[in-house]
């Protein structure tokens, strides 16, 4: 490993270890930065959530009220609404990638499992805070959201009715909930912070993979200088997106009826945002509460246990088991993205049918993904 001498004893010894002298395969691409992308994202919620907050009513008879206050009455409150709103869908983009980039490196092999579990829980999390998030401004869309996903938990045998009047704080989505709803999602992003400063700490102790599958024989650089500037450059790139669409193009991400006060005597046909839409096919692709929930979480064990059984050769793969293991891995985000793109159209008995096949197309997937070196032996 090249390794620079930084002796400024103006710098700690844990930031200096963990930042400047951090050991960096040279091999890793632009597709590695997404995880220090998402910390960013991560940051940049938690300040202007903060900000919300401070004008923000957990109560259904002014919440909507509140969020239009803030967007119309406070200074830059609609530049910290959107933040809010836009960072969101950035978030879950860069986490998105960085899962991707995870699992078509094989990121999530001996020594990094734990790193690739601590992963998975910080994405598992990151969507519970997002649906409470989403609920908050009591609009049609979050209220309905709100009622379709909590009366999930009713397919619990025996306690399921009790665990919904639970969460509802009544006997339906109302007052008790928000209120519920408003202070988790206010404490979950600090939770999140502690799981990232876990999964970096875990990272860490077993080092970083690389694009090339070897961490053993990989040359190393330093963090800084050398791949600081390559991340801060990436970066850039990303908020100029970002701040393109906070400024000019805030909708771009979003469904209309958002912005519509929450009505519970008009239903509405719920579409959620991007980033939940796959999630949302597997529900909506059977007809059972009780199989949609076990879909969801089978999609969550499947991606826990891939360190088990997917095969590890580093190097040692030979070309076409690497074309066929690369092959298997875009199948893979090829059928979750059309799960996704099914669950957002209007249900219809054709659409039914397309979302069961996008469902099946992707256990299948990660199935011959899994299993693809037995059935070549």
């Amino acid at each position: 490993m090249i390794k620079l001498n930084h002796s400024n004893p103006i710098i700690p010894f844990f930031l200096k270890e963990h930042t400047i002298n951090y050991p960096t395969p040279i091999t890793i691409n632009y597709f590695f930065g997404f995880g220090f992308t998402s910390g960013i994202f991560l940051g940049i919620q938690i300040f202007s959530g903060i900000f919300l907050a401070m004008f923000y009513v957990p109560d259904v008879n002014y919440a909507f009220e509140s969020v239009e206050m803030i967007c119309n009455e406070i200074h830059y409150g609609w530049f910290f609404r959107n933040l809010h709103q836009t960072g969101a869908s950035f978030f879950f983009f860069a986490v998105y990638i960085h899962l991707a980039r995870s699992l078509y490196f094989k990121s999530f092999y001996w020594p990094n499992t734990c790193v690739w579990w601590s992963g998975l829980l910080i994405f598992l999390l990151m969507v519970a805070t997002a649906f409470l998030g989403y609920v908050l401004p009591w609009s049609q869309m979050g209220f309905w959201a709100a009622t379709v996903i909590t009366n999930l938990f009713t397919a619990i045998p025996i306690i399921g009715n009790k665990v919904v009047l639970w969460i509802w704080g009544g006997y339906s989505v109302q007052n008790n909930t928000l209120k519920r709803f408003a202070i988790l999602h206010y404490v979950l992003p600090f939770v999140l912070t502690g799981l990232m400063g876990l999964h970096l700490s875990l990272l860490h102790k077993s080092g970083s993979s690389d694009s090339l599958l070897s961490m053993k024989f990989t040359e190393k650089l330093n963090f800084y200088p050398f791949f600081i500037k390559k991340d801060l450059s990436f970066i850039s790139i990303i908020i100029g997106l970002f701040v393109y669409v906070v400024c000019l193009n805030p909708t771009f991400f979003s469904e209309v009826d958002i912005y519509t006060e929450a009505d519970p005597l008009t239903g509405i046909y719920v579409i959620p945002e991007w980033y939940f839409l796959p999630l949302f096919g597997f529900i909506k692709c059977v007809r059972s509460k009780i199989l949609g929930i076990f879909l969801i979480l089978s999609f969550f064990l499947i991606l826990a246990f891939c360190p088990f059984f997917i095969n590890f050769e580093g190097l040692y793969m030979n070309s076409n088991d690497q074309t066929l293991y690369n092959f298997l891995v875009i199948n893979v985000f090829s059928s979750y993205i059309s799960l996704g793109y099914v669950a957002a159209q209007p249900l219809t008995e054709e659409i039914f049918f397309l979302n069961g096949f996008a469902a099946v197309w992707f256990f299948l997937s990660f199935f011959f993904l899994c299993f693809s070196e037995h059935f070549k032996n």
